[in-house]
């Protein structure tokens, strides 16, 4: 299987493409990327960083896969960052995937109850009608409750998030796994059917969790795991990440040492 990767590139840090990628190609997939922009590193901790956009070096690259006649069996889109990023995934859809290709939509957009620097109302409403394209989407709490228009609480509850999800399932028309749950001393993934995955809350910033989950969870799909499944597999090998990662190392997981148990998993 071909899959696509769609985000940014930090060429320091274990965050978007540089875990997308080995991350899928672990489980057997042939993974392709279009990296949306460059950056020096890690967005944050690391001071002012160099940024690249590539729009036009992007609009370039699909242009050529059109006329070789490339296509992907699948799409995981990350973040993006800007309106025109958006249109170039939108782009991709529309006539390098072949028939049945299913596509994953990470809505990187903020986390903590706040957009990332840059990110506001106008761009959620952007990524909200590509959500709508999607197969399935994956947004943390605070990604969900902007894109449903529902008030976020740091002292969310079952009954409020699950609220935030079925308004968000609803809005999007599409399945949506809903990640980055804090309640009492679990971390939670919220899944459309109303399981929901419970993991004990580790009391550190994790940065890059979500990325793990996220291109854990497309990895299982693309090995042909049912939408619970491929969570559950996602939330047990970004849990074992978590644990396998040093408490000083702050801009991403240790996940390189859990990918053969990731493979392992999504064969059974």
């Amino acid at each position: 299987m071909r899959v696509l990767a769609i985000s940014d590139l930090s060429c320091v840090g274990q965050c978007s493409l540089s875990v997308a990628l080995p991350v899928l190609s672990a489980v057997g997939a042939e993974v392709c990327v279009l990296p949306t922009c460059v950056l020096s590193t890690h967005s944050v901790g690391f001071g002012k960083f160099a940024k690249t956009d590539l729009y036009e070096e992007d609009r370039l690259i699909i242009a050529h896969w059109k006329t070789q006649n490339i296509k992907f069996d699948g799409i995981y889109v990350g973040y993006l960052g800007s309106e025109k990023a958006v249109e170039t995934v939108e782009d991709v859809m529309n006539g390098c995937l072949n028939d049945g290709a299913f596509c994953v939509v990470d809505p990187a957009m903020a986390d903590g109850g706040e957009y990332y620097p840059g990110l506001d109302d106008k761009y959620a409403a952007r990524l909200l009608r590509l959500c709508r394209q999607a197969d399935v989407v994956v947004p943390n709490y605070t990604e969900a409750c902007l894109l449903s228009k529902r008030e976020f609480a740091d002292n969310a509850n079952r009954t409020r998030v699950q609220s935030t999800l079925d308004a968000l399932c609803k809005a999007v028309g599409k399945p949506c796994v809903v990640t980055g749950i804090r309640i009492g001393d679990k971390m939670c993934v919220a899944l459309p059917d109303g399981t929901w995955i419970e993991k004990t809350y580790v009391s550190r910033i994790c940065h890059g969790a979500g990325d793990v989950f996220a291109s854990a969870l497309v990895a299982a799909m693309a090995k042909g795991k049912q939408l619970g499944r491929a969570a559950e597999v996602a939330a047990d090998f970004t849990e074992a990440c978590i644990a396998a990662t040093p408490s000083d190392h702050w801009y991403g997981l240790n996940f390189e040492s859990q990918l053969v148990a990731l493979a392992t998993a999504v064969s059974k």
